[in-house]
């Protein structure tokens, strides 16, 4: 059209009033020839499509893309020199063979993890189950125990909205725009074992495993459950029966042992292996707590245990019953079916997302309770060991310095040299040495006498010694805290401290004159 007004006679303007074009463009197509492109819709013969379908047939997308099956299908067709109307040879783009797959088998399905089960697998959950429905076990009556691990710096984002600001900076290059979408994360990231359990009517204190899990360490768990389930007991006059997986360290015969004693046979149950849909509530719970304490992105593990706390002490009370309350649709479930694994259709979860129930932290937070592993208490021993003889080290180094400055100091009052001796030095010498030969033995021997006993003791014994020494500590503290808090003014507290200072000067009948001089 423009080179047909062109060869008319008609000016470049002119063409782009009539054709309401810039007169840029007019100057363009002039120059250039437009080429006219005939649309082809050409239809797959239906052996290609049936092919297609047969390719993809349960076969996941990594293996079967649609790149991949548009590449081998158009080598068959130049093969069989397939050609269309126009005489050029037929090909397909991957786009064409995605819509041939949506028409005939819809969006592609997420593959789920699943456990293993085994015919011998299948068995033992088919007989737990008929033995709690025989036994008239309701929801109620169980305390749901487990442990969970939790690392540091494992969760990251996958996609993130940005700015845009931001994404000019990175399209421009700016290494300070990359910093938002990085995640450094460590190669071997410290990481926690955390030990609990759930009932119908609340949570048990959370503990942490200072290692480990190992027989040793499962035997202080299990001691902890039973004062939670005694508390329970005298709360609501309920007892209830105490659940635990398969692991090693509940299956060894210390901790069988130690379930006889604590708990009769009625009083404890046992799940069969690969079974975490039967131990559904506590294993439910870790997946609700974990990703609201990554999503903060703690950088340290006292963070970690701090948001643990808070995290497990402001559960709602709701969450936890409606999680109980589906153990047992679950068993006569898997009962029906034999002992095979649940479905998602067959699952019955609670119906509210666990992040519209209303989550408050507590005023006063309950305490961490702690477990050793038997590797850690021997290197918890071998520490405190080196620490005593250090202290004995420095008591020898600290009384042989004391004497050599004494010396010093009797040497310059011979020769009346007081001008060069400070005030401290001269009281140090009329008081004669701070410890006298007979009290640095007893000490001595004292230290000694520890480090011979600590190294005799057992693990049970030495667990014991370390709960006296934080007991020792928790009380010296609180001490410290009430002299602070107490409503004495700054004043009285001087008097105080002058007081005291008055009754060790009134004992020390050389020291009277020089500490009434150094208290002017």
């Amino acid at each position: 059209m423009i080179k047909e007004l062109l060869k008319k006679g008609w000016n470049q303007k002119k063409i782009a009033n009539f054709l309401r074009l810039s007169p840029q463009k007019v100057n363009y197509w002039s120059l250039h020839e437009i080429k006219t492109f005939q649309s082809r819709k050409l239809k797959l013969k239906d052996i290609y499509v049936q092919r297609i379908i047969r390719w993809a047939k349960n076969k996941p997308t990594s293996l079967m893309s649609c790149r991949k099956i548009s590449r081998m299908i158009n080598s068959v067709l130049e093969k069989r020199n397939e050609i269309d109307g126009q005489g050029k040879q037929v090909t397909i783009t991957y786009k064409t063979v995605n819509n041939i797959l949506k028409k005939h088998y819809g969006k592609p399905k997420r593959i789920r993890k699943v456990f293993y089960l085994s015919e011998k697998d299948k068995e033992k959950r088919y007989n737990f189950c008929k033995r709690i429905l025989e036994r008239k076990i309701n929801y109620d009556d169980i305390l749901f125990t487990d442990e969970s691990k939790i690392s540091l710096g494992s969760y990251t984002y996958d996609y993130i909205r940005l700015d845009p600001e931001d994404n000019k900076k990175l399209k421009a290059g700016d290494r300070n725009a990359y910093s938002l979408l990085n995640r450094p994360e460590h190669k071997f990231p410290k990481s926690l074992i955390i030990a609990g359990g759930i009932s119908y009517y609340g949570v048990t204190n959370l503990i942490i495993v200072d290692g480990t899990m190992n027989n040793f360490a499962y035997g202080q768990t299990l001691l902890f459950y039973e004062e939670d389930m005694k508390n329970i007991e005298k709360k609501f006059g309920k007892k209830l029966i105490l659940e635990q997986d398969g692991a090693t360290a509940h299956t060894c015969k210390s901790s069988l042992h130690l379930l006889e004693k604590l708990f009769s046979n009625d009083r404890w149950i046992q799940n069969p292996p690969n079974s975490p849909d039967l131990a559904y509530p506590i294993e439910d719970l870790w997946g609700i707590i974990k990703p609201r304490i990554k999503r903060k992105n703690p950088a340290l593990i006292e963070n970690v245990k701090k948001l643990l706390i808070e995290e497990w002490s402001s559960i709602p009370q709701n969450l936890i019953q409606n999680l109980c309350k589906n153990y047992l649709d679950r068993i006569k479930k898997v009962f029906d079916l034999k002992g095979q694994r649940l479905e998602p259709e067959d699952l019955r979860r609670y119906k509210k997302n666990p992040e519209e129930y209303i989550w408050i932290i507590p005023n006063e937070l309950p305490k961490l309770r702690i477990v050793y592993n038997n590797e850690k208490i021997n290197i918890l021993r071998k520490r405190e060991i080196k620490e005593l003889k250090k202290e004995t080290k420095n008591i020898d180094s600290s009384y042989k310095k004391e004497i050599k400055a004494k010396k010093k100091t009797r040497k310059e009052f011979k020769k009346k040299d007081l001008a060069n001796i400070s005030i401290g030095r001269a009281l140090s010498i009329l008081n004669g040495p701070s410890v006298s030969m007979k009290e640095k033995e007893q000490i001595l021997s004292n230290i000694k006498r520890k480090i011979e006993a600590i190294s005799k003791m057992s693990l049970s014994d030495y667990l014991e010694h370390m709960k006296e020494k934080e007991n020792k500590e928790v009380q010296i503290k609180e001490e410290d805290n009430k002299s602070v808090n107490s409503e004495s003014t700054f004043d009285e507290l001087i008097e105080q401290k002058l007081r005291k200072f008055e009754i060790l000067v009134k004992k020390d009948k050389k020291l009277r004159f020089n500490n009434c001089n150094l208290l002017k």
